[in-house]
């Protein structure tokens, strides 16, 4: 009695499957970066314990789950690892993810603006990708939807712009001192 059996239809295309999704070294490592980013939002919490903690933590989560989703399906689509352009797009791009996981205990403060920074930076590098590493239909689909890609990240820098006008109002009317 044999104990090969053929294969079928659906284990072989579930094998194709795999072998197309295999998760690169580079994926998980930018993974990681995701990862520490969720546990400082974690942290954050544990340090605003209040409403509007709640409230802002839930803000950070969410554009950091956007950026985290981007990423995952692009890196999914295209294959970063094959070319050197594509790859220190992605390197680069995880080192802009680090300084944005770091400023996230002051993204609502005196780090907002290298929070916000940082974040479009990861955000252009994302359509950069797709520019340098897929074929030229999906590369001038995104060029085109690009605008949309960049006008949210660009809008956290105008919020920062006004944190630290802010601040800086508060400052100049307590006479130079903090009111910390």
């Amino acid at each position: 009695m044999d104990t090969h059996e053929a294969p079928t239809p659906l284990s072989e295309s579930a094998d194709a499957f795999d072998q197309e999704h295999a998760v690169t070294p580079l994926e998980l490592f930018f993974d990681l970066v995701f990862v520490f980013s969720f546990t400082q939002v974690t942290s954050f919490l544990a340090h605003h314990l209040t409403w509007p903690g709640l409230v802002r933590g839930a803000a950070l989560l969410a554009v950091l789950w956007w950026a985290w989703v981007g990423y995952s399906w692009l890196t999914g689509v295209v294959a970063a690892e094959d070319e050197l352009p594509a790859r220190l797009v992605i390197l680069t791009a995880m080192a802009a993810m680090l300084i944005v996981s770091l400023t996230v205990h002051t993204a609502f403060e005196e780090g907002a603006l290298v929070f916000a920074v940082a974040y479009v930076v990861v955000w252009v590098l994302h359509v950069v990708l797709y520019a340098v590493a897929s074929p030229p239909e999906t590369r001038d689909a995104v060029l085109r939807v690009s605008p949309g890609f960049l006008g949210s990240p660009a809008l956290l820098v105008l919020a920062a712009y006004e944190t630290l006008w802010s601040e800086h109002r508060r400052y100049l009317r307590t006479g130079g001192h903090s009111v910390r």
